[in-house]
């Protein structure tokens, strides 16, 4: 009798240890499991279609979003500062920026926090033009510069000049490319402008190599004194995120499927894209597919994810340039709390 009731007991407290894990992870993602509050979500792009938009436009497509109960607008900037702009004033709800904007916005008592990392690793550098006689970021001086118009774009230039013994503001004129970069570059205008590993730099050596010229040079801004932090995060406005809780998790996860439909319909939205954005063709946009798909995931496999130690480089950085004034915990720039 006492071996039956040993033997029981222990089942009961296998069970237990079996079941209490799958308990204390719901309670921790409760906030998906009740209904959306808003029947409306804005999102702001970073730019016009391309991959990084692919699995908010899919999640649209397959009607994920209306699934989790609301709609979802997706809607181009006119500038690349305004993302961070219209979720600061609560004219959206997310909006797709980058770290250093999330950092400055805070420094300046603005409440937007990173709720997604999404394009992962930093691929920005500084295109150049190889016939421009430009061999080393030391020859920048008395040239014209492209950059973009976000406060990471100009900072990180700003950073590779300074490294190569070079005042920004005296030896270099720096001129806002907007969304022209390319034109600029292949017209002559400017001898470099910013551009990602897998945007820019490739359609510039396509249409090099179609003329019978040399590749052009790439110098990315790691290798210049900017740390390596997530290029591309989801942001949101604190207020209406609490507010809104269930929404913003439940955003979270169409998006994360999204992502899924994405990957597997790769054709299909590639083609959006060209047609949204003719700026680069269909071959192109399916490069910029191919080369960030793996981006939205950390090594563990897992969607938006963050950690304090890329933050805590982007700010130690965004400090050292004197883009931001106030050291504050770099946790407070984003939190993991609505993940799915």
């Amino acid at each position: 009798m006492c071996k039956a009731i040993m033997r029981s007991a222990a089942i009961l407290a296998i069970a237990m240890a079996l079941t209490t894990p799958a308990f204390s992870q719901a309670q921790k993602n409760s906030a998906c499991e009740k209904p959306a509050e808003a029947k409306k979500v804005t999102i702001v792009g970073d730019w016009l279609p391309w991959a990084s938009q692919g699995p908010i436009i899919a999640a649209q497509e397959a009607g994920l979003y209306k699934a989790e109960g609301f709609d979802v607008e997706l809607i181009s900037p006119a500038t690349p500062s305004d993302p961070i702009k219209l979720v600061a004033r609560q004219k959206v709800a997310f909006s797709m920026t980058y770290p250093p904007e999330i950092m400055v916005s805070q420094d300046t008592s603005i409440p937007v926090t990173s709720v997604a990392a999404i394009l992962r690793t930093y691929p920005w550098g500084l295109v150049v033009d190889p016939d421009s006689g430009v061999k080393t970021p030391a020859d920048l001086k008395g040239k014209v510069v492209g950059v973009s118009s976000t406060l990471a774009g100009r900072e990180s230039v700003e950073t590779m000049i300074r490294k190569a013994g070079l005042d920004p503001k005296k030896d270099v004129e720096l001129v806002s490319q907007g969304y022209a970069a390319v034109q600029l570059l292949t017209a002559g205008k400017v001898v470099g402008i910013t551009g990602l590993s897998y945007g820019e730099l490739v359609t510039i050596q396509n249409a090099r190599k179609k003329d019978n010229k040399s590749a052009p040079l790439f110098w990315n801004f790691r290798d210049y004194g900017v740390p390596e932090f997530y290029f591309m995060v989801i942001a949101g406005n604190d207020a209406w995120m609490k507010k809104n809780p269930a929404t913003t998790c439940r955003f979270l996860r169409a998006t994360a499927n999204g992502h899924g439909e994405f990957d597997k319909n790769r054709a299909k939205y590639n083609q959006i894209f060209a047609k949204k954005n003719e700026i680069f063709p269909l071959e192109e946009h399916a490069g910029f597919t191919d080369r960030t798909m793996s981006d939205w995931k950390d090594k563990s496999g897992v969607y938006f994810k963050q950690d304090s130690d890329s933050w805590k480089k982007a700010q130690e950085w965004a400090l050292s340039v004197k883009l931001i004034t106030v050291g504050s915990n770099p946790d407070n720039y984003f939190t993991n709390k609505y993940l799915p």
